[in-house]
């Protein structure tokens, strides 16, 4: 059966703004299709354009535009994962349907899963000046794990992304000595899958 995969982690902030735009071009070109779409196609815009416009920000350089550029990002992958499951469901997997939405394609049989779990037992530790540690119990079915990580106290919009990994652990480096910082990671799977986000554990940098 045919299936929508997203991959949007695969994605840099330019290459997912070019896939969000075109996107919303054949979804509002083939409006008497996607006549009910679950988010409305003129907040799906807006969220394309604040991502354009923090992502140009960030050429000014600085943590604050980063931070702001990647709370935006989040915004926005959420937004074509709503958009996404809405084609799928008036789709029942109708390659005509998901690709009059610009949506990439997944051929396999059954899936074997419908979910992934969120990762648990995620401790920290603090190995170097500037680096953390993070180890968590690996996820049933995950391709691979995000971690971001956030400076004391936790807001959402400080959260920095480090590199997509395939193992249950990582270091984080670059981080300030004597300051605490939360980490939180979630797994990703196939056709697109994403885990919730583990609760966060808090490290203090030695």
């Amino acid at each position: 059966m045919t299936q929508i995969a997203l991959k949007l982690y695969t994605m840099n902030p330019d290459q997912l703004l070019t896939f969000a735009e075109d996107v919303f071009t054949r979804m509002t070109d083939n409006a008497t299709i996607f006549t009910t779409p679950t988010l409305a196609l003129v907040d799906f815009q807006s969220s394309i354009d604040d991502l354009k416009a923090a992502q140009a920000a960030t050429l000014l350089g600085g943590k604050a535009a980063t931070a702001t550029r990647n709370s935006k990002r989040r915004t926005l992958e959420e937004n074509l994962t709503v958009l996404a499951n809405y084609v799928w469901n008036i789709s029942r997997g109708n390659e005509d349907i998901i690709l009059l939405a610009g949506l990439p394609m997944k051929r396999r049989g059954p899936m074997r899963y419908d979910f992934l779990n969120t990762p648990t037992d995620l401790r920290t530790e603090s190995i170097y000046g500037e680096a953390v540690i993070l180890r968590w119990k690996k996820v049933s079915n995950a391709k691979s794990y995000e971690v971001e990580y956030c400076k004391d106290p936790m807001t959402e919009d400080n959260w920095v992304k480090s590199p997509i990994i395939s193992a249950s652990r990582t270091v984080v480096n670059g981080l300030l000595r004597k300051e605490e910082y939360w980490f939180r990671v979630r797994a990703f799977g196939s056709q697109g899958m994403v885990s919730e986000w583990s609760n966060p554990t808090k490290q203090l940098v030695s």
